[in-house]
């Protein structure tokens, strides 16, 4: 079975230049949704800057809980590959991974390098590519949702506020995270004080 590359990325290229070198079946294209394909299993791969960062962008089709939202729609498998070193004291990292892993039924996996990438990602293709077929990933489902959706996904990311406590915050502050310069109402019920503060410094950062 063929891993599908999509052609969007120079660090997906470079990967997939090593899955060839291994003699891996390889396929390097445009793909609607994710990074590698393998069959009905798609891998997002995020170096862990990137991964902060598209958790916090606000442009349509790059936040990351959208990206992982249209692929759970699109594929039976969804796998997060999270590329470099997680350091668990940066709260704001670990709550993404809590909320990837907790809320989102989603595993990951991590490594240190492209050349430790494409070794797991070879291992998934022995695991779930054995079979002939050479089906060409399917175009992405995109569910439309609004700004205020975005916007409760991202405050699940800060440890410790779940659904709730999200939901609390957006009834209070229906525009949080559009404006960095603004003060927002984190008096919020439910809500813990070392939360807020690293709230707040996302907000302000």
């Amino acid at each position: 079975m063929t891993i599908f590359v999509d052609n969007r990325g120079s660090g997906e290229r470079d990967i997939a230049d090593i899955l060839v070198k291994k003699q891996y079946p390889v396929s390097v294209q445009h793909i609607d949704s994710g990074d590698f394909i393998i069959g009905d299993l798609a891998i997002e791969r995020k170096t862990v800057d990137d991964l902060i960062g598209s958790v916090m962008s606000r442009e349509k089709g790059h936040n990351f809980f959208d990206q992982i939202r249209t692929m759970k729609d699109t594929y039976k498998k969804v796998i997060v590959l999270i590329e470099g070193f997680i350091v668990w004291e940066d709260r704001q990292l670990a709550g993404i991974i809590y909320a990837l892993v907790d809320g989102w039924q989603i595993p990951y996996i991590n490594t240190l390098s492209k050349e430790q990438t494409a070794i797991r990602i070879g291992q998934l293709h022995d695991r779930y590519g054995s079979a002939s077929t050479h089906r060409v990933p399917p175009p992405a489902v995109r569910k439309a949702y609004t700004e205020s959706q975005i916007r409760w996904m991202m405050l699940q990311t800060i440890p410790h506020i779940g659904s709730v406590v999200a939901k609390r915050i957006l009834d209070k502050n229906p525009y949080i995270f559009a404006d960095t310069s603004k003060v927002y109402d984190l008096n919020v019920e439910g809500l813990r004080k070392d939360s807020k503060d690293l709230l707040y410094k996302v907000l302000h950062q």
